[in-house]
């Protein structure tokens, strides 16, 4: 299967932020810069430190960097023992791998060295205010009955109170409650308090008890308490989507429906009735198709609104997304069920094929002929993996046809493109647009990333260099080797 990059897959729920011109400037004075050798002290020597993981070309964190500045003098000013720190991981890239940093500028809050992602807004105004919320207790303790009827009677958030007196337990349930901070945590001390016995979970909404649990395992607190903070079915919108995409379970169930259906109600039921039966496993969601916003997701799902209601269930791993159709006609428990058993169908995206796919110098591929054209061991490829929304695609194309020109009469050379947008395969990862794949000749071919020089002079070596001999190895820093 094709894996997207999430960002790239889920672009339709998450607001970009602006770039600006201006370099990388927070001040050392007030914004500690940490490398590989003072990143322990830094760790050791502040109970709370924000660490911004950036890298200087980045237009998102020189928009970042003020903004940054202005709260760390804020903080300071204020006399809160916190500080602001970055890491430029271009420079220290060990950083970037032990903290798994995979787009710029990634900011994590380290309380005590435990780290959590930051999730709150680009302003200076939100930096403060979200780092003031994070120095206070995420878990409020709770010694009487007294204290346990009034914690519990909240309108507004879901109130989640335990009891742990293993201490493995406690510390996986103070993790849990800096993580999810749209919910309300409290925590039994002593044995005054009789309505939860230790080893528990109670979930309340709006003062009412919506679910009990027997905590044995501490890697099951995060995934339960998500799974049932949410309704059982979640409409899906912007405010909902940071909610729901915080990579604690990986499958959603979407429904795709209008709300104006004839048959919204009973589709509506049985969907909510299948959710019931797989909480805590698959996240369900609803999306209205009559809604202009969402018709960007049904493009991306590859759905025409004329095919709705139907239903796709989506699986974010680490380097991207997995999508699955039902069988004609089956119900959503059974489609459920083949998910869990890996017997569901991937749905994949693929474009017809152009009967003029060949006559021009570049070749335009799609999914029903990439590999037979790659894999052709006569032939070398160089293919372009492109988006058409893509302004370096766009930049990029021009200098593709010239490069195509140069070898149009070379006839164990293909220069190729492909829209990945419309087009979906196995063993591919496209991580980023646009994404130049380079197949040598023979039959044990080792296809090879290109991140070098995309001018013209550039490209047109790197092909060369590689039609001298399959042995050749890539200059480290413009191409890397992976096995198809």
């Amino acid at each position: 299967m094709m894996f997207v990059n999430i960002k790239l897959c889920i672009f339709f729920l998450l607001v970009a932020y602006s770039t600006a011109n201006e370099e990388e400037d927070d001040s050392d004075e007030i914004v500690l810069s940490l490398d590989s050798s003072s990143f322990n002290d830094a760790l050791e020597q502040n109970s709370f430190l924000l660490v911004k993981f950036y890298a200087p070309w980045c237009g998102h964190c020189k928009a970042l960097a003020p903004k940054y500045q202005e709260a760390a003098r804020i903080l300071k000013e204020e006399g809160h023992n916190v500080r602001l720190a970055k890491v430029d991981v271009t420079e220290n890239s060990d950083l970037g791998k032990l903290f798994d940093i995979r787009g710029y500028p990634t900011l994590k809050f380290f309380r005590s060295s435990v780290s959590i992602d930051y999730t709150g807004g680009r302003e200076t105004n939100d930096i403060v205010e979200w780092i003031k919320k994070k120095m206070m207790p995420s878990v409020h303790s709770i010694t009487t009955d007294e204290e346990l009827e009034d914690f519990k009677k909240d309108e507004e958030q879901v109130v989640v109170i335990a009891h742990f007196e293993d201490e493995e337990l406690k510390n996986a349930y103070q993790t849990v409650a800096d993580k999810l901070e749209n919910l309300k945590f409290g925590a039994i001390k002593g044995d005054k308090v009789k309505e939860v016995k230790n080893g528990e979970i109670l979930m309340y909404r709006k003062g009412e008890l919506s679910k009990q649990f027997t905590i044995e395992n501490k890697d099951d607190i995060l995934r339960l308490v998500f799974a049932y903070s949410l309704e059982a079915v979640t409409e899906f919108n912007q405010e909902a989507a940071g909610n729901l995409f915080q990579g604690i379970i990986h499958d959603f169930h979407f429904l795709l429906i209008s709300k104006k259906h004839d048959d919204y109600s009973k589709i509506l039921r049985e969907f909510e009735e299948t959710a019931e039966k797989f909480r805590a496993k698959i996240v369900f969601v609803t999306l209205d198709t009559s809604l202009e916003e969402n018709a960007r997701i049904l493009e991306f799902m590859g759905i025409k609104i004329e095919d709705t209601p139907t239903s796709r269930i989506l699986r974010f791993g680490e380097t991207g997304v997995l999508r699955y159709k039902p069988a004609d006609g089956q119900s959503f428990v059974d489609f459920s069920n083949d998910f869990i058993d890996e017997k569901a169908t991937l749905d994949l995206k693929e474009q017809p094929l152009p009967e003029d796919w060949d006559k021009n110098p570049v070749k335009q591929l799609v999914a029903s002929n990439l590999f037979k054209v790659v894999l052709d061991e006569k032939k070398a490829a160089f293919v372009k993996f492109y988006a058409p929304w893509c302004g370096h695609c766009k930049q990029l194309a021009p200098v593709w046809e010239q490069l195509a020109e140069k070898f149009a009469d070379n006839e164990n050379v293909v220069i190729a493109k492909i829209d990945a947008t419309l087009n979906e395969f196995t063993n591919i990862s496209v991580t980023s647009f646009p994404l130049l794949k380079f197949w040598p000749m023979g039959a044990n071919k080792v296809v090879v990333d290109y991140s070098g020089d995309r001018s013209l002079k550039e490209l047109e070596n790197f092909v060369n260099s590689k039609l001298k001999t399959e042995t050749d190895e890539p200059k480290s820093d413009s191409a890397t080797h992976e096995e198809l």
